[in-house]
């Protein structure tokens, strides 16, 4: 099964030097600051960041990278237009070597209109047996298939053959990406004029456009994933009864109970998980089938846990193809999510320093009533399984 349905896809890696979210803000006015407010959604912090960034070309080049990389992925997640190309475009200067393809898709996305969102719903989830992912019906232009929903995609995606039966606008090609089990692929970007998913809908959507095969799992191509800037766009999204349904825009509860504030992750949306030694972020990630540590978290776990990892062999799918690693597992681990326990067995630990303490899957929401996100506060509301 894979990681996740899009940690296989033109993610962007950490930059080193990015501040631990929940950890004591930097110093005031420095760069690494500039960093943690836009990672906790501080208003305006792009905008500083543009501003540092003007005002000062001479500065240490590893710096002014780590800082148009946090611009290029908010400006991803967030809007298109000039300053998306900019800004991806300085991270590609800065680092000629690195992933172009953000790049690509700002200036093929330049002139799309803003993607937008109306009306609300809950709609029901389906849950694939062989992919352990869930996906929920929507419909484009008289077609209704499943729509596989990841909160670590950041953008969505079609496969070839599904965005002929959509009849998806082609926008341009040729963006190079590599995938979760480091295979090449070259997809394309189109748009979705209106996707209508219960009694909402989404208008202008960008969809990565990838061959069937870089979209097949254990046998299974996967027609559509709904990423997170559609998710974004509500306002407001919810996982409901244990994640058997998907709520969007007002129909999601209103927060209240165990409340927690959120970040921007590399990939997505960051939450606080406490683990026995301390309390990290880690990724919320909906494509994902189960919970995987990095080793900043297997860091937080005491000494008699630790010894109990054992090395095996692991199949890990992602689009184009399976590889074969050797990762520790643990017999099992249990993080806190503002105070409710979260048992995962046998998580495997990937050899990762820079993308926080885990990357947490649906195996979480297995084990919660609700789990609803508010992007406009950038706040996590939570009920315990009843």
């Amino acid at each position: 099964m894979p990681a996740s349905l899009l940690a296989l896809l033109l993610a962007q890696a950490a930059v080193p030097g990015a501040p631990e979210p929940y950890a004591p803000p930097p110093r005031k006015g420095s760069p690494e600051r500039l960093v943690w407010n836009a990672l906790t959604n501080v208003a305006q912090a792009d905008s500083a960041i543009e501003r540092w960034l003007a005002r000062n070309p001479r500065a240490a080049a590893p710096t002014r990278l780590m800082l148009a990389h946090r611009l290029c992925l908010d400006y991803t997640r967030s809007i298109v237009g000039a300053r998306r190309v900019a800004a991806c475009k300085l991270e590609l200067t800065l680092d000629p070597k690195g992933d172009r393809s953000a790049f690509d898709a700002a200036q093929i996305l330049k002139d799309a209109p803003p993607l937008k969102v109306s009306g609300t719903a809950i709609v029901a989830f389906e849950q694939s047996p062989t992919l352990r992912m869930r996906s929920a019906t929507a419909k484009v232009n008289g077609t209704t298939l499943p729509w596989f929903v990841d909160a670590g995609a950041g953008m969505s995606v079609v496969s070839e053959s599904t965005a002929r039966r959509l009849g998806v606008r082609m926008l341009g090609g040729g963006i190079d990406g590599e995938t979760a089990t480091s295979i090449r692929i070259i997809g394309g970007i189109g748009l979705i004029d209106r996707l209508k998913i219960g009694d909402a809908v989404i208008r202008h959507m960008p969809v990565y456009i990838l061959p069937d095969a870089a979209l097949t799992f254990d046998g299974q191509v996967v027609p559509a994933i709904l990423g997170l800037p559609a998710l974004v766009a509500f306002g407001r999204v919810g996982w409901l009864d244990n994640g058997r349904r998907l709520a969007l825009g007002r129909t999601a509860p209103s927060l209240r109970g165990r409340l927690a504030k959120l970040y921007w992750h590399p990939d997505g949306i960051g939450i606080p998980i406490r683990l026995p030694r301390g309390i990290a972020g880690a990724q919320f990630d909906s494509g994902a089938g189960a919970t995987t540590l990095y080793l900043p978290g297997f860091a937080l776990l005491p000494p008699d846990q630790t010894a109990t990892a054992v090395e095996r062999k692991v199949q890990v799918s992602g689009a184009g193809g399976i590889e074969t690693m050797t990762l520790k597992t643990l017999p099992q681990v249990t993080f806190d999510l503002i105070g409710v326990p979260i048992v995962v067995d046998k998580p495997n630990v990937e050899k990762r320093t820079d993308l926080g303490a885990a990357r947490v899957g649906n195996d979480m929401i297995d084990q919660l009533q609700t789990f609803v996100i508010d992007f406009t506060t950038m706040t996590v509301s939570i009920e315990a399984r009843r």
